[in-house]
């Protein structure tokens, strides 16, 4: 039985699914999800606080100035980035810790995580995660930055705990709910 709480790192090129993910997993008793800060613009249907965080850049430097910040990195223009004390208290709570972030953030967390455990979401093909990042209604310029990344991205999947392919959606998460059941659970 699970004693002491875990981190879980969903993690993939950008358009693989990772908020879809995180917002499904939320119902795994014992987990608890960290809600990110961004300087990004909401997206339809985001909220601020259930998806993300939304901060003005001079805020999310504060942050940084002030060490606040347990990752953080510039996206495409944009800040991402988890606080320590949110992933602290989570943690006291005895609750295991579920982030949905960039492989540049997974990768400095597992630094300061050894024992976490990183799922890579891979998408079915580049034609469907171009589908994928057109439908959100970002500019055409960001899409295109982001689709140049998508092999970089992938090149780092080894590096990681597990991958799933995440070419249907239910079959997917399914996936992933089962491996993270069988870590808190070992």
């Amino acid at each position: 039985m699970q004693t002491k709480g875990k981190i879980f790192i969903i993690s993939g090129p950008t358009g693989a699914g990772k908020t879809t993910f995180s917002q499904r997993l939320r119902t795994l008793p014992d987990i608890e999800r960290v809600v990110t800060y961004t300087t990004r613009s909401p997206r339809d249907g985001e909220k601020n606080g259930i998806d993300y965080n939304f901060v003005s850049i001079e805020d999310f430097e504060i942050m940084i100035s002030q060490n606040e910040m347990l990752e953080y990195a510039q996206v495409y223009k944009n800040y991402y980035g988890s606080r320590k004390k949110d992933v602290e208290a989570i943690l006291k709570k005895g609750k295991s810790v579920l982030f949905a972030i960039d492989v540049q953030g997974a990768m400095t967390l597992k630094k300061l995580y050894q024992d976490s455990v990183l799922i890579f979401l891979v998408p079915p093909s580049l034609s469907v995660l171009k589908q994928r990042l057109l439908k959100r209604g970002d500019d055409i310029k960001i899409t295109e930055e982001r689709l140049k990344e998508y092999e970089s991205e992938l090149s780092q999947a080894g590096l990681f705990n597990y991958q799933v392919k995440n070419d249907n959606l239910e079959s997917s998460l399914a996936l992933v709910k089962s491996l993270i059941e069988k870590e808190l659970f070992q």
